[in-house]
């Protein structure tokens, strides 16, 4: 679905005022970063509070996210609060 969906996105147009975001799921971002065309930014889905490296099963550090090359994260949407 993720390969679809960056399909459906690549083929639209995207407006040189407008910055479109995609937020795969943590498992997919690489596999969207690929995909994408360059109209389109990459983020995560969310990031924990904890800074750095440690023992945080299953979450995802600011840190983490910049070593993907993402700028965007949706911090705090519904899913996870």
């Amino acid at each position: 679905s993720v390969k679809e969906l960056c399909g459906i996105l690549n083929g639209g147009n995207v407006p040189s005022n407008v910055e479109a975001i995609c937020f795969p799921t943590a498992l997919h971002i690489g596999l969207a970063q690929m995909l994408l065309k360059s109209d389109f930014s990459v983020g995560s889905q969310n990031v924990t509070m904890k800074s750095g490296y440690g023992a945080m099963t299953g979450e995802i550090s600011a840190t983490m996210v910049k070593e993907f090359g993402l700028n965007w994260t949706l911090t705090g949407h519904s899913e996870r609060r």
